[in-house]
This record gives structure tokens, sequence and C-alpha cells, in this order.
């Protein structure tokens, strides 16, 4: 029997930061494409004096004044929201883009 394999850590840890950047407002694809940056951030918590990483459940109580709390991004996505309803011809938009939307 195969043993399951194990997290590297644990997935409550892990937040989604999620953000909208208007960079294409003076392209001509402005009206039809929107670009929405999205990041996973791992939360841990660092010990101060140097003992290194520390899990959650190692402080006494969630507010130790012992203890940092550290973002650190561990992925990254970009999606695209295409507006076909907008005139412009959204396969060319997306070709004007990037080629990987091509």
């Amino acid at each position: 029997m195969s043993k399951r394999p194990q997290l590297p850590g644990d997935p409550s840890d892990l937040y989604l930061r999620i953000s909208y950047d208007d960079e294409l407002w003076d392209t001509p694809q402005a009206d039809t494409l929107e670009r929405w940056s999205v990041s996973v951030l791992h939360r841990r918590r660092a010990h101060d004096g140097g003992q290194g990483p520390a899990a959650t459940g190692n402080c006494v109580t969630v507010e130790c004044p012992a203890c940092t709390v550290e973002d650190a991004t561990v992925g990254s996505m970009t999606f695209y929201r295409v507006h076909l309803d907008r005139g412009r011809n959204a396969f060319r938009s997306m070709e004007q883009e990037s080629e990987e939307l091509y």
C-alpha cells in the first residue's frame, strides 16, 4: 500500500492577494481586456532572536510578542477578463497584448 504524499506546509497558511492594475488604460485594447494579478502568499511566523521559522502552533498565544509574521510569495498567476460586448475584436486585442493569449 502506498503512503499518501505529505504537503510541504499547512495549507491554512496560504493566502491569495488579488489585484487589478489598469496598465492597459492607454492601449487600444483597454476597453476589451482587463489584467488581474493573483499572488499566492505563504504566511509564517518567525521568532525574534534568530531561532528561525516556527510553526503557527509553537507560540503560546496568537499574538505572541516574540514572533513576527512574514508573507513569502510562493506563486503567481495573471488572468485576463475579456469583454466581448465592447465593440473591439477580442481576438485582435488578445493577440496584440501577448503571444501567449494568441
